[in-house]
Order: C-alpha cells, then sequence, then structure tokens
C-alpha cells in the first residue's frame, strides 16, 4: 500500500462512526473449568474431579454457590448409584472417591458437560479406555515369563504394552515413554516415589558391597564352619534358615537381603537347592514381617486400620482391632507352617521336587543348562580369604542390626515430634512416651537401611584390615566388585517397579479396576472370602502389597462395618471384620508370594543367587496349595461361625496330607525313572559344572550323599 492511500485510510478510520471504528470480536472466558485425570476407566471410579466457576474476565467466581445441570459423571453412595452431585462452594464443586465413606465418582460418558443455562457452558472431551485392558500388561508378561522365560525381556514388553494402551496405540511414542517416562527415572513422577526406588536400589547395591568383603575378609568362611559344626545335614540347614527368618523381623526388604546373604554359603555347602533356599528365605520375609508385633508392616497397617475406623466413627483402638485380627491371618500363618512341615517329612512336589532331586543327586544347585544374568558362575562365590575368622562376618552383621533397630527409634521418634509441634494447641495430644508401633509408623526404614549397611560396610572392611586378612586396596576392591554383582537384580528391580507404574492409580489403575470387579455383593459371613481372593488377585497382578492394601483394607473393612450396622452388629471386634481384616492382609502376602514382580520376591531370588523365574515357579506350587486350604478350611468355615482356635490345627493336618501324600523325599524321587525323566536338566547336569562350584563331569556321576549319610544311586548320564 502506498503512503497516500495510507493517509486516507487513516482519515477515514476517523471520520467512521465510532461504533463502527473501534468495534472487536467479544472474547468471553468460559464459565467453569473441568479437571480429571488423565487416564480414565470405563466403569472404575475416578480418584478426584474439580469443576471452578470463573466470571467474564476469567477471574474466579467464588460467589457462584448454584447448582448447574452437569452431564458425563455418576456419584454412586451407598443408598444410591445415581446421587445429585451437589452444589458449588465459593466456585469450587469437589467431587472425590472416598472408599471409607463408599463414595465413588464415575466418569459415565465419552464427555463432561456443565450447563448453566447460557452460551457459556463448559464441555471436556474426556478420552476413556475399555476397563478389562487394565490387565492386558499383566498377561503380556506373565505369557513372556513361560516362554522364552526372560523376565528382562517380559518386563519391558509389558511396559511397552501399558504405554501403548495409555497412548491410543501411538506405538512409536509408547516406545518414547517406555524409555523416557518409566525404564528411567521420571522427573514428573512423585519426588517422595523417586527417592524411595533409588534409596532401595542403593540400599540393595550396599548389601552387595557388605557381604562381598565379609567374603573377601574370610568371615562368611568361618561363619559357615561354625554354623557347620552343628548343621551337618541339609534339614538342619533348611530348619536354620526357617529360624534365622524369624529373627529377622522388622522390615521385609532387609529380612529377604540379611538373611539369604547370611546362610546362602552354608546352603551351598550342604547341597540345599538354590530354589528350596529362596523359597524359605521368601516364606519368612512377608508372613513373619505381617505377623511381628513390632514390624513395619504391622505399623503401616494401623495406620490404615486408624484411619478407617475414625471415619467410621468408631471409638476402638486400632491397635486392638489388629492384634484381634492376626489370628484370622490363616495365609502367613499356614505358610510357615507348611515350609516348617515340608522340612521336617523331607517331603517335596512339583518343580521344587526336581530342583530339590538335582541338587541331592547331582550336588547342582542351579540348573546346569541355566543361562541368567542373575545366576553367575562358581566365580560368583565371592573369593575367601585366607583366615577364617567368624568375628569378621559376626561383628558387622550385629552392628547392621543393631543400626538398624536403633534408627527405626530414631527416625520415628524424630517424625513424631515434627508432627507434635506442627499440630495447633488445640488437637495437640499429651506428651507420653509412644509405643513401639507409633515409632515405626512413623520410621523411614529405607532411609536406616541405608545409613546402616553403608556404615556395616565400612566397619567391615576396616575389620578386615585390622585382621591382617587383607590389605585396604583390596578391601576397597572387593567392595566395589559386591556392588556391581548386584546390578541384574538391581535391572529386574527397576523394570518391576517399572510395571508397578504403568499399573498404578496414575495410569491403568489396575489395582482400582481389581477392587471394582471383586468389591463384594454377597452376605457379610462371605466377605472374608472374597476379601482374601480379590486381594490375592491385585496384589498378584500389581506386584505390590502396598499398591493393594491402603484400597483394599478401607474398602472391605467399609463394606463389612455397613453390612453389621444393618445386623445391628457394630462391634469393631466382631469376628467377620476381625476376619476380614486378617484376609487383606493375608491376601496382600499370598499376592505377594505369588508374583514375579514383588519386591521382597526379587531381593529373596538375588539374596540367594537363584534364577529369579526359577524361584518364581517353584514357589508358585507351594503359595497356591496353602491358598487353597485357606480358602476351603479356613475362610469358608469361617462364614459358619468357626474359630480360627479349631480351624488352624485342622488346616495344619490337611496340610501334613498333602505333603505325605502328594509329596515325596528328593531321594525317592531320584531312584524313581518316572521323575528323573521328567527332568531333561539332569543330561546336562554330568557335564557342566553349577553355578556355586559343584562338582564336574567326573564328580557328577559319583552317588550323592543324603541328609542321613546314606549313598544314593545316580541315574547314568
Amino acid at each position: 500500500m502506498s503512503p497516500l492511500a495510507s493517509v486516507l485510510a487513516s482519515v477515514l478510520a476517523v471520520a467512521a462512526p465510532n461504533g463502527a471504528a473501534h468495534e472487536e470480536p467479544l472474547v468471553e472466558h468460559p464459565r467453569f473449568s473441568i479437571e480429571v485425570p488423565s487416564n480414565v476407566l470405563t466403569d472404575v471410579p475416578v480418584r478426584k474431579i474439580v469443576i471452578r466457576a470463573f466470571d467474564a474476565n476469567g477471574k474466579p467466581d467464588a460467589s457462584y454457590n448454584e447448582q448447574p445441570l452437569i452431564s458425563g459423571i455418576r456419584l454412586a453412595v451407598p443408598q444410591t448409584d445415581d446421587a445429585k452431585l451437589g452444589s458449588f462452594h465459593a466456585g469450587v464443586l469437589e467431587l472425590s472417591t472416598d472408599l471409607h465413606a463408599g463414595r465413588k465418582v464415575y466418569i459415565s460418558g465419552p464427555q463432561v458437560v456443565v450447563d448453566a443455562g447460557d452460551r457459556r457452558s463448559a464441555r471436556l472431551e474426556v478420552t476413556r479406555t475399555f476397563r478389562w485392558l487394565a490387565l492386558a500388561p499383566a498377561g503380556v508378561a506373565f505369557l513372556l515369563c513361560l516362554w522364552p522365560r526372560n523376565f528382562v525381556l517380559a518386563m519391558f514388553v509389558a511396559v511397552l504394552c501399558g504405554t501403548a494402551i495409555l497412548d491410543q496405540g501411538n506405538l512409536f511414542h509408547a516406545f518414547v515413554q517406555t524409555i523416557d517416562s518409566f525404564v528411567l527415572v521420571d522427573a514428573s513422577a512423585e519426588i517422595g516415589v523417586g527417592a524411595f526406588h533409588i534409596t532401595t536400589l542403593t540400599v540393595m547395591l550396599f548389601f552387595g558391597s557388605l557381604f562381598s568383603v565379609l567374603a573377601a575378609s574370610g568371615g562368611l568362611a568361618g561363619l559357615t564352619d561354625r554354623l557347620g559344626r552343628r548343621t551337618k545335614t541339609r534339614e538342619q540347614g533348611q530348619i536354620l534358615a526357617l529360624l534365622f527368618g524369624f529373627g529377622a523381623f522388622l522390615d521385609d526388604y532387609a529380612h529377604a537381603l540379611i538373611v539369604g546373604k547370611t546362610l546362602r554359603p552354608l546352603s551351598d555347602r550342604l547341597k540345599i537347592s538354590r530354589e528350596k533356599f529362596a523359597f524359605l528365605v521368601d516364606t519368612t520375609c512377608a508372613p513373619v514381617t505381617a505377623l511381628a508385633i513390632v514390624s513395619t508392616w504391622l505399623a503401616a497397617e494401623r495406620g490404615t486400620i486408624r484411619e478407617t475406623l475414625v471415619s467410621l466413627g468408631s471409638s476402638s483402638g486400632a491397635t486392638a482391632t489388629l492384634l484381634a485380627s492376626l489370628p484370622y491371618c490363616f495365609y502367613p500363618i499356614l505358610m510357615l507352617i507348611f515350609a516348617a512341615l515340608a522340612i521336617f517329612l523331607g517331603h517335596d512336589f512339583g518343580p521344587m521336587l526336581r530342583a530339590e532331586w538335582r541338587a541331592a543327586t547331582h550336588g547342582h544347585l542351579s540348573r546346569p543348562d541355566l543361562v541368567d544374568p542373575q545366576v553367575l558362575p562358581a566365580a560368583e562365590n565371592e573369593s575367601e580369604g585366607g583366615r577364617k575368622l567368624a568375628r569378621n562376618a559376626w561383628i558387622p552383621i550385629l552392628i547392621l542390626f543393631g543400626l538398624v533397630a536403633v534408627g527405626l527409634w530414631w527416625t520415628g521418634r524424630e517424625e513424631l515430634a515434627l508432627l507434635s509441634a506442627d499440630a495447633s494447641p488445640a488437637v495437640a495430644q499429651p506428651a507420653e512416651s509412644p509405643s513401639w508401633l507409633d515409632v515405626l509408623e512413623h520410621a523411614k526404614p529405607q532411609r536406616v537401611l541405608l545409613f546402616s549397611v553403608f556404615i556395616a560396610s565400612a566397619a567391615a572392611v576396616a575389620l578386615g584390615v585390622w585382621s591382617r586378612s587383607f590389605t585396604l586396596q583390596q578391601g576397597l576392591s572387593a567392595w566395589v566388585s559386591g556392588l556391581q554383582r548386584m546390578v541384574p537384580a538391581a535391572l529386574i528391580l527397576l523394570l518391576s517397579w517399572s510395571f508397578q507404574r504403568v499399573c498404578d492409580a496414575d495410569h491403568l489403575n489396575t489395582a482400582g479396576f481389581l477392587m471394582e470387579i471383586g468389591q463384594p455383593r454377597v452376605t457379610v459371613e462371605w466377605v472374608p472370602l472374597v476379601a482374601f481372593l480379590a486381594v490375592g488377585l491385585t496384589s498378584f497382578i500389581v506386584g505390590s502389597s502396598w499398591a493393594a492394601l491402603p484400597l483394599a483394607l478401607p474398602l472391605f473393612i467399609s463394606v463389612t462395618h455397613a453390612l453389621l450396622v444393618d445386623l445391628n452388629e457394630t462391634s469393631p471386634m466382631h469376628p467377620l471384620l476381625l476376619a476380614t481384616i486378617g484376609a487383606v492382609i493375608g491376601g496382600t502376602v499370598f499376592g505377594h508370594h505369588c508374583s514375579p514382580i514383588s519386591e521382597t520376591t526379587v531381593l529373596s531370588s538375588a539374596s540367594t543367587s537363584c534364577s529369579h523365574l526359577d524361584h518364581v515357579f517353584t514357589q508358585l506350587p507351594y503359595a497356591v496349595t496353602v491358598a487353597s486350604v485357606v480358602a476351603l478350611f479356613g475362610y469358608v468355615p469361617v462364614a459358619y461361625g468357626h474359630s480360627p482356635v479349631v480351624l488352624l490345627p485342622i488346616a495344619t493336618i490337611v496340610l501334613v496330607a498333602i505333603l505325605q501324600f502328594g509329596g515325596r523325599p528328593a531321594v525317592q524321587a531320584a531312584e524313581s525313572p518316572a521323575e528323573t525323566a521328567s527332568t531333561p536338566q539332569a543330561d546336562a547336569a554330568a557335564a557342566r559344572p553349577s553355578a556355586g562350584g559343584t562338582p564336574g563331569p567326573s564328580e557328577a556321576r559319583k552317588p550323592a550323599t543324603t541328609a542321613a549319610g546314606k549313598a544314593v544311586p545316580v541315574r547314568p548320564s
């Protein structure tokens, strides 16, 4: 445009009427904003929906307290499945799911519409995922665990499958998200969760360093010699592992690492299969911690029960209720009894029997054809120092136990003091000495373990140098070498956490879906049975008891309480309510035992140097057997009013019968052609040494020695 034309246009604009000269399109801010979760499953409640009101200028309208017409959202309460959503309060309408109160919020349509009766209504398109797809990653993982039996591949593909579902089938973006946001540390993840994972990985690496130093200083060899003087048979070694597991009851993570690492040299010397040893470590891990009166598990459970009872208006103490429910924790109790019976009867069945036959006859602690990065060759048995000094092992281990106990008490008291200081004077409690459960509920076990194991490993290096078992340089080299040996297990644990994150409440919400379909719609007598099965399945699929427990305890306690209120039974000590709490706790332990992505399962296989999938597949039949007895001879009779005082002895007799008539000793299995024919891996046993420095080709053909000292025949190669 020329300069003259510009001047003429300006003159005409000034001469035009004011309305035409300054007319601009009117832009109004939407009347409402709608905030919903980024991932929504069909017919599964969401945690929270927030709708905010704004004025025409886009500022929050705190004066809006009306009740507009809202579609696409459904509110379910105990009285009805389609309750009114209510009015705005100070310009905000917040709808949240509260399992304590039985209130659930659903997104029932593809879009949420808030209609105030004018042109400024709000509309939000919501992408919903078919709820059964929440189980797809778990299905992919378990299929790939069966074939080609590669856990790392199975977990990676499962995480990729989950992210592809979240990305609506965009495989390229799903692959990028799998690497960037799940397998690697996600910057957008909760700081607390990320710190917990990093701390746990560091603790595991430090445990590897500690026991590598103990082996290099001759401490483990000396301790093994001391224990071996009274423990000379395979049965005695298994009993020692069981008893040792009862002593490490404060925390399940520490239990899995300490028991496995400490007793593995003795287990290898007594020719106990790695699978059986891993089973004993895992069996005394979560069950003992769940039943111990003083443990991190019991403290966390008490906190959840207390919040639930308070929301239900009950004044009963959570501690008394929890302790009264322990006899109804049938699965942990019977699993420990089952492990003891298997040792004393000397009978096994299924894959565990084949593993024990292999160890008893050929002396192979692991499958000789095994190719697993977690099970290293004979060199994995850390080089032992020339001097066998038991004090080089038991002094650092005692330091570790002492620091853990003191650290839990210290951090718990510190947290309680901070909470008391932050509380207002009106609600502050009178000063009194807190109980151990109060302290453990607020303790920081991972932080305590981090410092305790590092100090214990440093003490082990110093003790080895002082006793002249090695030089300082050799001790530091052993420390670094032990850390490196734990890297494969750290990779497995990292992939397990990635899988759990794909399935958590912020993504596929697998636990929420399973709790929704597993919510009991039966009479109150059958709630404990339904709770045990539903919680066990949930914990098995998501691989974490702490993902299932905070959802399951409030849900099933609230449902049981509501059904008991209808029967005019409001006591929190009612046997059915106690049985429900015990069933939820037992269900989490059951799922924990079966799941290949459970943290304690990973740590148990890592500390015992057992192939992870071999540990899972040998333990699974035992866990399912005990769970079946728990359901049929535990929670079914509870529905008819029977007491655990009667049911536990009956269930024990059933377990004895199963082991006696369904199992066989490993020696008898070795003499059975049918059993040996079912283990083709034995063909390679005579030609290849196993992990742990077991007999070579010529020694494998020699008769093995049983626990009783008798020679048994070996199938010719």
